[in-house]
């Protein structure tokens, strides 16, 4: 598995925790991604070009909306 599958991957799982979900996954590998709430979307990209690119989109989304599993 690839650096970047592995990291992406990872973010997936950390924004899970806060009620993130993949809508969908588009024809080029992208992931529409969803929150809870439903009132936000963005997408994530499968190679790009900034190495933080993950993290920074993780502490987006969870800053956005973050409905935690636990009740937190």
């Amino acid at each position: 598995m690839s650096g970047q599958r592995t990291e992406r991957e990872a973010a997936v799982t950390e924004v899970a925790e806060h009620g993130w979900t993949v809508a969908r996954e588009t024809a080029r590998g992208y992931y529409i991604m969803r929150c809870a709430c439903g009132r936000h979307q963005t997408t994530m990209h499968k190679t790009p070009r900034l190495s933080d690119h993950f993290r920074q989109k993780a502490a987006w989304m969870i800053s956005q909306c973050s409905v935690r599993k636990d009740g937190t």
